[in-house]
């Protein structure tokens, strides 16, 4: 992509991840273009890359509108990263030495701040560090391809993610769940570390699951 056409695809994909725009919405090429005065072949540009994210639908009069999912989507997709976050902690465990690892030594550091942020039932800032975690996870694993795969599904999964928060004894559970997590990977214990992950993203599943109409309806 052009240089115009990659910042007007950032602008876009950060409006529909803050949600100015919205599940549903149809986007105006020829309005968008306007407003930054820019050509429409540059947004329909950005637009292709947007699809590639899976935030957008192109449809077949070209219309592009807000990729929405279903409940089921949502479910099935947490059932993919359930196991593709369980690879990634396996092939992290994998590493020489992880526990003397500087990006390590930054997790147990965030860890520290979940349980922190869970005794003062600060849940937004507990969200944050567990977001770090599972960042600094993505960064440590020498599997780039698998990474690029968790990263488009956390895309659509955007909203989804961080609402479970809002469940009685979520935090909790889910504090004691990373511990499980980093306590496998600094043993080295490969097969417990992805054993931890997917149980723990199988219990995101389950609170989704069982909450759907309470947290998005």
């Amino acid at each position: 992509m052009s240089s115009s056409s990659d910042k007007i695809y950032s602008i876009i994909k950060e409006r529909i991840l803050t949600n100015y725009y919205l599940p549903n919405e149809y986007l105006i090429e020829s309005a968008i273009a306007k407003e930054f005065n820019v050509s429409r072949s540059t947004v329909k540009k950005a637009m292709i890359k947007l699809e590639s994210d899976y935030l957008v639908e192109i449809e077949a009069n070209k219309s592009t509108m807000v990729k929405s999912i279903t409940k089921e989507e949502v479910l099935h997709l947490l059932e993919i990263r359930e196991r593709i976050e369980g690879l990634i902690a396996y092939k992290v465990a994998e590493i020489k030495d992880i526990a003397s690892n500087d990006d390590m030594k930054k997790i147990l550091l965030e860890l520290e701040k979940m349980k922190k942020y869970l005794d003062e039932e600060n849940f937004i800032e507990h969200s944050k560090a567990n977001d770090n975690i599972h960042r600094i996870l993505y960064a440590l694993c020498p599997n780039r391809e698998v990474v690029t795969l968790i990263e488009q599904i956390n895309l659509q999964l955007r909203k989804y993610n961080k609402r479970t928060i809002l469940i009685t004894d979520r935090q909790k559970r889910s504090y004691v769940e990373h511990k499980n997590i980093i306590d496998a990977i600094i043993e080295g214990n490969k097969e417990a570390a992805e054993i931890a992950m997917r149980n723990h993203i199988g219990n995101i599943r389950k609170t989704i699951e069982q909450n759907y109409e309470f947290l998005f309806m």
